[in-house]
């Protein structure tokens, strides 16, 4: 990956560095609120975030802190992607939790590191960064109206959103509200369900708000917070595909190649369905087992264990997977040995 040219000076220091929207220092080149909020989204979406910078490759680099529901430190770590189009990046995530590189180049996705799916909070941090408010055609499905409300010592004008699908009186998880900077529609607040976000120290690149720091906090079952602060956000300059494929092993990568579950379940061609044992199927056991496999050149598992699952199904899984065969997985023409999550599950027939 070469390295990441910095914007000129003239735009990096009024852009990057200087804060343009927060409570003390507004926008103030940026066009007012709309009365109509449904105008407002179609307003905003397209300023907030880093989606949509077609032929603009940029790179990314942010620190993150995970708190428990005490406030106390549980994992800590770094968050970095390079875009340069919807099937063109590359993003590194490394915590004490997770260690892992996605790579996507066309239609193919790898991974090198951990082969699970990042899960909470992980995966809520990369969608704040890119896509803080909702489109077009989620909006022309949502009920939306304006509230005012305030945040510490500002003052947020916010679109209520809330689904006709959704029955409030039993579930109030159908609605969630974006709130903007007045005079700005430069998103600052968001509630969608337990979860909110808050957008702090907001800069401009390209065009987009983007903050410098996010705040995302979660009540009920997942409580906890995570504090995410962009150390840098660059012009990433001339690119080549090269730059986003993945090492291929014993040619310097220190970990085989990773292939998520999805991608690869298509490439299987034998091998025997796993099947209930008299004793699960009588105590009515259901549940998904998740196997960690490595599969060689040839298409043939050379490696399985279990990740997690009702133990009573564990064992048929195994039996059962251990026949499954699959088209060994090309890379640049040749095959190569990859990891990857399979999942089984188990559900018994009403």
């Amino acid at each position: 990956m070469r390295t990441a040219r910095r914007l000129p000076v003239s735009l990096c220091v009024a852009c990057l560095l200087a804060p343009t929207a927060s409570a003390q220092n507004p926008v103030t080149d940026a066009p007012p609120l709309l009365h109509d909020p449904v105008s407002q989204l179609l307003l905003a979406f397209p300023v907030n975030g880093l989606h949509g910078l077609d032929g603009k490759p940029w790179h990314i680099h942010a620190s993150f802190q995970v708190l428990d529901d005490k406030k106390q430190p549980v994992d800590s770590g770094t968050l970095e992607e390079w875009w340069a189009g919807a099937e063109k990046y590359k993003i590194a995530l490394e915590s004490r939790r997770i260690r892992q590189t996605r790579y996507v180049l066309g239609g193919r996705i790898a991974i090198v590191g951990s082969q699970m799916e990042p899960d909470y909070p992980f995966n809520l941090m990369i969608p704040a960064l890119q896509n803080p408010l909702p489109d077009e055609a989620w909006a022309a499905l949502m009920t939306l109206s304006w509230q005012h409300t305030r945040m510490r010592d500002e003052e947020l004008d916010c679109i209520v959103a809330q689904s006709p699908l959704t029955d409030t009186a039993r579930n109030g998880s159908g609605e969630s509200r974006y709130c903007f900077q007045q005079s700005s529609p430069a998103v600052r607040l968001s509630f969608l369900g337990a979860t909110s976000y808050a957008y702090d120290s907001i800069t401009q690149f390209d065009g987009r708000f983007v903050a410098q720091g996010i705040r995302i906090a979660s009540a009920g079952k997942l409580a906890s917070e995570v504090d995410v602060h962009v150390d840098s956000l660059d012009d990433l300059g001339p690119v080549s595909n090269a730059d986003f494929s993945p090492p291929v092993a014993g040619a310097g990568s220190a970990e085989p190649l990773g292939i998520p579950g999805r991608v690869i379940q298509g490439n299987r061609i034998s091998g025997k369905e796993p099947k209930y044992s008299g004793s699960a199927r009588a105590r009515r056991i259901q549940g998904t087992v998740v196997l960690l496999a490595t599969i060689g050149k040839d298409g043939k598992l050379t490696d399985l264990e279990v990740v997690s699952g009702p133990p009573e199904l564990q064992e048929p899984s195994l039996k059962a997977v251990r026949t499954w065969r699959y088209r060994p997985y090309l890379l640049n023409g040749d095959p190569v040995e990859v990891e990857t999550q399979i999942n089984v599950n188990f559900q018994l027939g009403r």
